[in-house]
């Protein structure tokens, strides 16, 4: 009599673990030299571009921001839509599990009911043991009662709860289609960029095929932006900031080459070398950053005035000798790095950013410039000014004059 009872008590005990078990698994499923006054004007014009360049970045942080979330919550979503099936199906094995303990449970109520009667009959002649013993199994009894209507409360509780899981299985569903398609809008979108940035740069080998060949001028693709590297002997004489003749006619060449692409922004950089300015050039150009500015200033006034390019979407900067394409100590080195660049890039910072391709390289061969390839790591640099070793930055407005002001400390 005494090994039933304890068996009895350690199915009981092997089933109420069970139960606790289940319910933490289902808890664990419910987140240039001017004026003083002049000279103040444009430092505060360049002080409101350099916050119009901060706030202009912040929205493009914040772009990126939100492709970053887009992209882990769908893989937060796949994870946890993975995790939620495997829970439904081992609490749905969980649910049989104790549906058959509960059979079991009522099969040994039977027993019980069985055995107390033969132990009723086999112990008539003493009733004061019998009515112990009685006593004791209908306690038991009752108590398996209870289990079992609390185990049949619980297979409620845990039908309810994974007919719940399958509707929020469903959501998490619908908003990863959601998500899917906005990801596929966004592929679609980079692949028609691509296309046009593709014909905008076979437009322009072809345009352009003379003066590629002659060595005035060599095209780059990269990332999702074209440039076009003009050499200053086509466009200026030595030490002016005045468009030469020859150069007006490429300018115009070139500007009817681009005339399609309304969808791009013109960066226009100003670049020198190294040596010094001297003489009577000094009064007008202290330094390589006024001389680089004011022809990256005087081709983007052709360019709006004269070929009939839209001034909001171009501007100029010059950076000086800081952006060397070759080595300054020959006399060809120094001819390369004293350049027009045209940086063309899409208006939209979204798809701009949305690109990652290779380079492709036209009229540059072996000379081809070897800042190319980090400024497709660092974007950013082509629409911030740049400040020098002598402490002066330079920027400019779309169609205005240089603009000079210390740099900040």
């Amino acid at each position: 009599m005494a090994k039933e009872e304890t068996g009895y008590n350690l199915l009981m005990k092997k089933q109420t673990y069970l139960l606790i078990v289940l319910t933490l698994l289902l808890t664990n499923l419910t987140g240039c030299g001017v004026k003083q006054e002049v000279y103040q004007e444009e430092f505060v014009r360049a002080r409101e571009l350099e916050v119009i360049n901060a706030d202009l970045g912040g929205q493009l942080e914040s772009e990126r921001q939100k492709r970053a979330e887009v992209e882990t919550a769908l893989r937060e979503k796949s994870a946890l839509s993975s995790s939620l099936d495997k829970k439904l199906v081992d609490s749905m094995e969980a649910g049989q599990e104790l549906t058959r303990q509960l059979e079991r449970c009522r099969e040994d109520k039977d027993r019980y009911i069985e055995e107390l009667d033969s132990i009723h009959i086999a112990m008539k002649g003493s009733e004061v043991e019998t009515n112990k013993i009685l006593e004791s199994l209908a306690k038991e009894r009752k108590a398996g009662n209870d289990r079992a209507v609390e185990y049949e409360a619980r297979i409620s509780e845990l039908t309810a709860q994974i007919e719940k899981l399958r509707e929020r299985i469903s959501a998490i569903e619908a908003d990863r289609a959601v998500l899917l398609e906005e990801r596929e809008k966004l592929q679609r979108e980079k692949r028609e960029k691509v296309n046009e940035l593709s014909n905008t740069y076979e437009g322009l080998l072809t345009s352009m095929k003379s003066e590629i060949e002659k060595g005035q001028i060599k095209i780059s693709q990269l990332q999702g932006r074209l440039s076009v590297n003009l050499l200053n002997e086509i466009l200026f004489a030595s030490g002016s900031a005045t468009v030469k003749e020859e150069g007006k006619a490429l300018l115009s060449q070139l500007g009817s080459a681009l005339e399609g692409a309304t969808d791009k922004a013109l960066l226009i950089e100003g670049h020198t070398d190294n040596q010094i300015i001297h003489g009577a050039l000094a009064n007008t150009y202290p330094t390589n950053w006024e001389l680089s500015t004011a022809r990256a200033v005087a081709v983007v006034r052709y360019l709006v005035e004269t070929v009939g390019v839209d001034p909001l979407r171009i501007a100029a900067v010059g950076y000086g000798d800081n952006r060397p394409v070759a080595d300054n100590s020959t006399e060809e080195g120094r001819a390369q790095n004293r350049r027009i660049e045209i940086k063309l890039t899409p208006l939209d910072p979204e798809i701009a950013e949305l690109f990652n391709e290779e380079p492709a390289m036209a009229g540059g061969g072996e000379d081809a410039p070897a800042a190319e390839q980090p400024e497709a790591n660092a974007p950013e640099a082509e629409s911030e000014p740049v400040t020098g070793d002598d402490g002066v930055k330079a920027t400019e407005q779309p169609g205005g004059e240089p603009a000079m002001e210390p740099a900040a400390e």
